[in-house]
């Protein structure tokens, strides 16, 4: 009932942050999993939609981390000149 309600604006808030469909659909599916592993710890004298929000920014962004490391790994070494860097033997 929780993913009904609020997936499009989760999914939206999301997108906004990640810049694309993927990594937003990404953050939403983690979104939903941090908050029902963590409902018990919901103070309800907190709106639910400021918490799930809350919840969808820092998930959207963990994955906007996980992006910039991975694409920091794939980059290949180079130069000051922009030659790549030959292996060492």
């Amino acid at each position: 009932m929780l993913v009904e309600q609020h997936s499009r604006g989760v999914f939206r808030l999301a997108y906004r942050l990640t810049g694309n469909q993927h990594d937003a659909e990404e953050a939403v599916q983690e979104t939903f999993m941090r908050v029902f592993r963590r409902l018990d710890s919901f103070a309800e004298s907190s709106r639910f939609e400021t918490w799930l929000y809350r919840v969808a920014s820092n998930a959207s962004m963990d994955v906007i981390r996980r992006r910039q490391r991975h694409h920091t790994r794939q980059a290949p070494l180079e130069t000051a000149s922009g030659d790549p860097r030959p292996l060492a033997a």
